[in-house]
């Protein structure tokens, strides 16, 4: 199945438990990319995605996302890799498992937290994550090549290519989270051959400090040098 190029709000009327549903609910090999969804309730409560009783790997790539990613952490897949690529996320990543196959997490924004339950076998690569990384099985964890911004990566900073630096934004205030020229995941990222392209679809990887090599930044934008 697929969801693209769609903007949604989640219904605060629609509630289970107190708590408002998901804006959007999916599972069985779904492709969810190119759309703006926000969550009923924006304050942490709720889920602006959910995954949930699937089968075969899942991707979301390339979409606007405020309020948390809920991976169910109960379902079972037969194989192949998850991807969550090229999003911009002002909320978090929340749920999986052992059950949830490998996930790879990459060239994210993420204006929040992740938080990866039981067992789950995940590659983070690329991504700039503003708060706190943590999972149940943190030996399962592959991480590199991200810009950390929470106060718990002593154990990753300084290696695999793992900085810690504020990044620079073009206009926060107004969800413009592309990046500025003197961000400093520019040019710091890892080659991924899954990503051919970034948030925009622009080529990555650019040459985004003019050093005349082409490497991919990190985050969901793929800044191009300009010498202006």
């Amino acid at each position: 199945g697929e969801i693209a190029h769609n903007r949604i709000w989640g219904d605060p009327s629609f509630n289970n438990g107190g708590c408002p549903c998901s804006a959007v609910v999916a599972s069985g090999g779904v492709r969810i990319h190119h759309n703006e969804i926000y969550a009923a309730d924006t304050n942490g409560n709720a889920e602006v995605i959910e995954i949930a009783d699937y089968y075969e790997p899942f991707q979301i790539d390339s979409n606007h996302l405020v309020g948390t990613l809920w991976i169910d952490d109960s379902v079972s897949h037969s194989g192949g890799q998850n991807l969550i690529a090229n999003n911009v996320l002002l909320g978090g990543i929340n749920g999986a498992s052992s059950n949830t196959g490998p996930i790879l997490i990459a060239n994210n924004t993420i204006i929040g937290n992740i938080y990866l339950q039981g067992d789950t076998r995940a590659r983070l690569v690329n991504n700039i994550i503003t708060s706190s990384l943590s999972a149940s099985s943190q030996h399962l964890l592959e991480v590199s090549h991200n810009n950390f911004g929470g106060p718990s990566y002593p154990a990753y900073v300084g290696i695999n290519g793992n900085i810690s630096k504020p990044p620079t934004f073009v206009n926060p205030i107004s969800s413009d989270y592309h990046l500025t020229a003197c961000d400093p995941g520019i040019d710091q990222g890892a080659l991924l051959p899954e990503l051919e392209n970034d948030f925009d679809g622009d080529p990555r990887s650019l040459d985004g400090n003019g050093d005349g090599q082409a490497v991919p930044d990190i985050g969901a934008d793929e800044r191009v040098y300009d010498a202006r």
